[in-house]
């Protein structure tokens, strides 16, 4: 797997993993924050056999009230190649996210929100 201290705890980051009732992996997600003040999400990952039973959407939440809780107004999500990864195009919409630019998506957070 990634070198999860490296590239988000030790930068002030988290990462996330789903697990199914075996204590398998299906899914994962990492946050960043950046100089901007912003909340950088990375790796969003839930396993095909497991997609729409809300564990990417759980995921997301869990990153949003952590970067809320740091105080970050803005989360940000780069979405990669659009034929490859043509879901998260649908995913981040439906979750509030709107388009930056043709690769970027970004939400505005309510930070009284707990």
């Amino acid at each position: 797997m990634l070198d999860v201290e490296g590239h988000y705890r030790a930068v002030g980051g988290a990462f996330w993993l789903a697990l199914d009732e075996g204590g398998r992996v299906v899914g994962s997600l990492g946050c960043v924050m950046a100089d901007s003040g912003d909340a950088v999400l990375h790796r969003l990952y839930v396993k095909p056999q497991c997609k729409r039973q809300g564990i990417g959407s759980d995921l997301l939440l869990q990153a949003e009230k952590y970067a809320r809780a740091r105080g970050c107004a803005r989360v940000l999500a780069h979405l990669g190649d659009p034929t490859t990864y043509w879901e998260s195009r649908l995913f981040y919409p439906h979750h509030g996210y709107v388009f930056l630019d043709d690769n970027r998506v970004g939400k505005m957070l309510d930070t009284h929100l707990p």
